[in-house]
């Protein structure tokens, strides 16, 4: 190689470029995962209603309505602290961006801690959106687990 090829070859950029940042990646894993948590843990939900292991009665947290009592609880906490951090981020980024531009927008979107925060909380809300629906069918039909363990998590 000669030096002119060397010093006209593209450098690799430390920047990444406007349609690498996805804000919404770590969130939708976190989301993904607690699924496969829900679905882990109605495993021994479902083996215990088989006969297959037995759970002793102090993990038991009580019935389906306090299942549900508990979870609407919880759910209405979490949307609601999800809506305020949203909304307050937003008010900052708009109010920070009008004076020093919009490179700050791109920083809040780069920045890991606020995709985990906001995963967390989808996370959370989507798991307790699952115990909820299961437990709210398992009124419906007498036949079927109630989630005992997930209301423990």
């Amino acid at each position: 190689m000669n030096f002119a090829s060397r010093t006209l070859a593209p450098r690799p950029t430390k920047l990444r470029s406007q349609r690498d940042i996805n804000l919404w990646r770590i969130p939708l894993q976190l989301s993904l995962a607690a699924v496969a948590l829900f679905g882990i843990t109605l495993i021994p939900d479902i083996l215990d209603k088989y006969g297959v292991i037995h759970i002793p009665s102090w993990l038991t947290m009580g019935s389906i309505d306090d299942a549900r009592a508990i979870l609407s609880a919880m759910m209405g906490a979490v949307a609601t602290v999800l809506a305020l951090i949203f909304s307050v981020a937003l008010l900052v980024l708009s109010m920070v961006s009008t004076l020093f531009g919009p490179r700050l927008l791109y920083r809040f979107l780069q920045d890991w801690v606020t995709q985990v925060m906001i995963g967390m909380f989808m996370g959370t809300f989507v798991y307790r959106r699952c115990v909820r629906r299961l437990a709210h069918r398992c009124t419906a039909h007498a036949g079927r687990a109630a989630p005992a363990r997930g209301k423990l998590v």
